[in-house]
């Protein structure tokens, strides 16, 4: 016994230490092993070259892949229709989730790639509807990209996404009858809008509020009646230059305006139309028509009658004139004197109130 250990003790110590030492060898052996074949895998090192030059990898050809859970079929890749589908299982074998290129399993009939999510197994009660997709429909009515829901019985809920070619954008909801609500940015033809928007039923727009895309040429609420005739408010750039309250027709022919003209200085008016359009009176001012003072004129076929400040503004004057514009009666009350004088074409009655 030397140092306290017994040449048996150090003898069993250095076995332990070699026996060691022989696990760590082994180990780095294992080691430089794997950091060798990454090396090559990754393009790397001195042999990367010549080694991925003479290897090649081997292609696994199969019509269907299947993924098993305790004996049963969580996962399939296939062949669906025609286009390859990765469907996901539950444990009864309904469908959960359907990913892939148009079949049974992707996003709208006709050509599309997307997701989708159905009810009627394990994760979401049901029979079996599609409940939700994702994907891209290229061409056809259909076309878009975007998300949808749907409900219990098949029926579109919702719906955001765009156009393909980025023309329009749009988050909409849906009711059971197939009215719908929603929000719209609009570059199509015609449409160059954006805004809120409800259409009915059967497909006609309801109410809008919003602006045209250039930010200045119109800014709108309105309301459309079944019959396509249009009430609201407006700040309108084009054509009228104006804004405030209009009522339209269902032949689309201005009824009823009450506001002002965009200059504020032009006119400020409620004036009303006939069923062909034409101008038949207002109340207010308009430089093209009156006075600048507060004024009454009404045009009626048989003639007009016009009633406002006289041109002293110091009374009232009213006027009737005939189809030919030719006066045919004048009425004036200024507090002091009252008059109505009547015009013919043979004579003419003058008469004077006390």
């Amino acid at each position: 016994m030397k140092g306290g250990y017994s040449t048996e003790e150090r003898l069993e110590e250095m076995g332990r230490r070699l026996e060691r030492a022989e696990q760590a060898n082994r180990a780095m052996k294992i080691w430089s092993s794997i950091a060798f074949a990454a090396l090559i895998a990754f393009g790397s090192g001195p042999f990367a070259s010549t080694v991925m030059a003479k290897a090649k990898a081997k292609a696994v050809t199969a019509s269907e892949f299947d993924l098993e859970s305790n004996g049963k079929i969580v996962a399939t890749l296939g062949i669906f229709s025609g286009q390859p589908n990765l469907v996901f299982f539950d444990n009864t074998g309904k469908t959960v989730v359907g990913v892939g290129i148009d079949g049974d399993l992707s996003l709208p009939t006709g050509h599309a790639a997307g997701i989708g999510v159905y009810d009627g197994n394990a994760d979401i009660p049901g029979t079996g509807k599609l409940r939700a997709t994702l994907g891209v429909t290229p061409s056809g009515p259909s076309s878009g990209v975007g998300v949808a829901t749907y409900d219990g019985n098949g029926v579109q809920r919702s719906a955001a996404g765009s156009a393909v070619d980025g023309s329009l954008g749009f988050l909409e909801t849906i009711d059971p009858n197939g009215s719908i609500t929603g929000i719209i940015d609009n570059d199509t033809a015609g449409n160059v809008d954006q805004g809120f928007f409800a259409n009915d039923l059967n497909g006609k727009n309801r109410v809008f509020a919003g602006n045209s895309l250039d930010g200045t040429t119109f800014n709108t609420i309105q309301t459309a009646d079944p019959n396509g005739s249009l009430a609201g408010i407006e700040d309108d750039s084009i054509g009228s230059l104006n804004q405030g309250l209009f009522v339209n027709d269902l032949n689309g022919k201005n009824r009823l305006f009450a506001g002002t003209s965009l200059d504020g200085t032009s006119y400020d008016q409620i004036s009303f139309s006939d069923t062909k359009g034409n101008f038949a009176g207002l109340l207010g001012t308009n430089t093209a028509i009156t006075p600048t003072a507060m004024d009454l004129l009404l045009i009626d076929p048989s003639g007009s009658f016009f009633a406002g400040e006289n041109s002293d503004g110091a009374g009232v004057d009213w006027t009737l004139t005939d189809t030919n514009s030719v006066l045919r009666a004048f009425g004036d009350f200024d507090g002091a004197n009252e008059a109505v004088d009547l015009f013919s074409p043979s004579s003419v009655l003058v008469g004077h109130l006390p």
